[in-house]
């Protein structure tokens, strides 16, 4: 008999257990590189930008990231989270 597993899914569209594990892996980064671009960890991680930023915009509204806009960068890498 075959179980079948159920996951919530988010208002972002995310299932939970991928949201918890992007945000697993951006903790890490963040332990390593604490000023990381939003491109840098898609880069190192190999995700789509999707994933990463309802990531981020989740971390962020529960405050367990910062995001602040690094006038030196241009673009999509000019967002640091911290």
């Amino acid at each position: 008999m075959k179980t079948k597993i159920r996951t919530a899914v988010l208002p972002a569209g995310l299932p939970a257990k991928l949201l918890l594990a992007v945000a697993a892996i951006i903790l890490a980064l963040l332990a390593i590189e604490p000023a990381i671009s939003a491109s840098r960890i898609c880069h190192v991680i190999g995700f789509d930008r999707g994933p990463v930023s309802r990531t981020l915009a989740q971390m962020q509204s529960r405050k367990l990231v910062s995001i602040k806009t690094d006038p030196r960068l241009h673009g999509d890498a000019g967002a640091l989270v911290r």
